[in-house]
């Protein structure tokens, strides 16, 4: 009877390790990646470096800052806005020639109806070298480009970054330079602004490298009441998290980085249903970057995971999403078998990091910027570089 038992046992043994391969090997193969699209540096343009957004009818649409067929921006092309269908059909809406139009999309884009908004860095106006930037909406059924407001360069900004949109249809957004020019030896430091739906501009604050510098787009709380953002500078130059109450007028520092195991160099933030901050540092950690939460009420900032720049990636500069389970999704610029970068799913419970994609290179290779999910699960975002021409590509991942 011993014998028979550690038979059973034995037998029972291996078929809980058969199941358990069977069940990594339908995860894995569950783990669906399509590339949608490779950029060619022409028409279509080249190196896309913000987040796809997502209309109702499934279209996805973004921004490359390079080629378009305009060499106007430095001998590289200016920028294209563009649409990819549900079958991974891409469409230019509008190429920029880096004049009064703009040139350099660079922040993500906003859409309200059948319009985008978004911003370029450079164009616009001639105050500065190349131009300062504009703010711009493009229709989507015409392709038909407006600018709403050209920067200036001086106390409203330069350079300006991602913005979000109230229910009023006013913008907000940051410029990365400009504002004080006694802040960083002339350049200045930035600004956050409100642009409003008859073109004028609101400076709300002006940043001065203590309370941050330098900042990223914009994301707001769930009542659409508080904006937040990162911002390099802070009381030890890694970086800040800052928050604007749109009622108040209130500006504050809400997390300085020190550039040790909490991280430094924050990127772009997200919120969850509870009103919980989330994001990445592209260093700071094991110097390679990390996934933090922070609370806004109390200021306390929670390292969820410290990436190794191993396997596991390196650089994290497009911060996490949240999905309904309350898993984040991410990417990294660096890292992973091949280096050229991964998508990974946390666990912020658990701190358990799993790598969902290595990046070799025809695949895409270096995703810069955050991912955007569709209802159905499916993961979008783009390369900025690799592919089959090595200009990037936009991709699918079913996880």
């Amino acid at each position: 009877m011993a014998t028979r038992r550690g038979g059973v046992s034995e037998g029972l043994a291996l078929v809980m390790v058969l199941l358990t391969a069977l069940a990594a090997a339908l995860s894995a193969s569950a783990q669906t990646y399509t590339v949608l699209h490779n950029f060619t540096d022409g028409l279509d343009g080249a190196a896309p470096s913000s987040p796809l957004i997502r209309d109702s009818a499934g279209n996805f649409y973004g921004t490359v800052q390079q080629g378009g067929g305009s060499s106007n921006c430095g001998g590289v092309g200016c920028g294209t806005v563009f649409k990819i269908d549900a079958h991974g059909k891409e469409t230019v809406l509008y190429g920029f020639s880096g004049g009064a139009d703009g040139g350099n999309p660079a922040g993500g884009l906003i859409l309200s109806r059948n319009t985008l908004y978004g911003t370029t860095v450079l164009g616009g106006s001639s105050a500065c070298y190349e131009g300062c930037g504009v703010v711009f909406a493009v229709s989507i059924k015409t392709g038909a480009e407006t600018v709403l407001y050209s920067f200036k360069g001086n106390k409203d900004g330069a350079a300006p970054g991602g913005m979000v949109r109230d229910v009023a249809d006013n913008l907000y957004g940051t410029t990365a330079v400009g504002g004080d020019r006694n802040c960083d030896h002339v350049r200045g430091c930035g600004v956050i602004f409100k642009l409003d739906t008859k073109g004028k501009l609101t400076v709300l604050h002006t940043f001065h490298y203590s309370d941050g510098a330098y900042p990223g787009g914009l994301t707001s709380d769930t009542t659409g009441k508080v904006l937040y953002g990162p911002a390099g500078g802070g009381a030890s130059g890694n970086g800040v998290v800052f928050s604007l109450n749109l009622g108040t007028a209130a500006f504050a520092v809400l997390y300085n980085f020190t550039g040790g195991a909490d991280g430094g160099g924050p990127g772009p933030l997200s919120v969850d249903k509870r009103g919980i901050i989330y994001g990445t540092t592209s260093s700071g950690g094991s110097d390679f970057g990390v996934v933090f939460k922070l609370a806004p009420k109390t200021g306390k900032e929670t390292v969820l995971y410290t990436f190794t720049g191993g396997a596991d990636g390196s650089t994290p500069y497009g911060g996490v999403i949240p999905n309904k389970a309350g898993k984040l999704f991410g990417t990294t610029e660096q890292g992973g078998t091949s280096t050229y970068g991964t998508i990974f799913e946390l666990d912020p419970k658990t701190g358990s990091e799993t790598v969902l994609h290595d990046f070799a290179g025809p695949d895409g290779a270096v995703p810069f910027d955050g991912l955007t999910q569709d209802s159905a699960g499916n993961l979008y975002g783009t390369t900025n570089s690799g592919g089959s021409n090595d200009w990037g590509v936009v991709f699918r991942l079913h996880p």
